[in-house]
């Protein structure tokens, strides 16, 4: 039902004029179908509200995730010679390589394991977690009849030791 605004008469919804005294209505109906409590937003600003909300929580994600990368040099399991300038307390881990001849070998983290060869004794500290699981597996390239002996240190103490004089031998340490 609709009022009529000037005399006050009910008239029905679809009336034009108001049949009490001929007063238009059609004021009176649009203002009756605009009133509206809630908020009138269409459908599309409520898309555009939802994707612009998810970008800026995308952008957020990514400037944090960046934010809290670890650098290459604080990262762990990375396999560096002696020269290396990480401390033993976050590095514990070490493989001593003692041979005069040529060598290969897979050491570091089980997971994340780095190839090296090289000729001679040298010594690696691993970047292995104190609660990582450190290896080495050494083969000798040069058919040598010399012992090729391993160690696997952990905080400066041999926890792992295994040798070979055997031609082409290989040894391996694990902790």
């Amino acid at each position: 039902m609709v009022k009529c605004p000037r005399c006050g008469y009910e008239n029905d919804d679809g009336n034009a004029y108001c049949l009490n005294c001929t007063y238009p209505l059609d004021k009176a109906i649009l203002t009756k179908k605009r009133k509206n409590d809630g908020w009138n937003i269409s459908t599309a600003k409520k898309v555009l509200i939802v994707i612009g909300i998810i970008a800026i929580a995308l952008v957020l994600f990514s400037i944090i995730q960046e934010v809290t990368k670890p650098s290459p040099e604080s990262s762990l399991n990375i396999v560096t010679a002696n020269e290396s300038d990480n401390s033993p307390s976050s590095t514990p881990f070490e493989v001593v390589i003692s041979y005069d001849g040529d060598w290969y070998g897979r050491l570091g983290d089980v997971d994340h394991p780095s190839e090296r060869s090289g000729s001679g004794n040298q010594t690696y500290r691993l970047s292995c977690a104190g609660w990582d699981e450190a290896f080495a597996n050494i083969q000798k390239t040069d058919y040598g009849s010399g012992e090729l002996k391993v160690q696997l240190l952990k905080n400066s103490k041999v926890i792992a030791e295994n040798s070979t004089t055997a031609e082409n031998g290989g040894v391996s340490v694990y902790a």
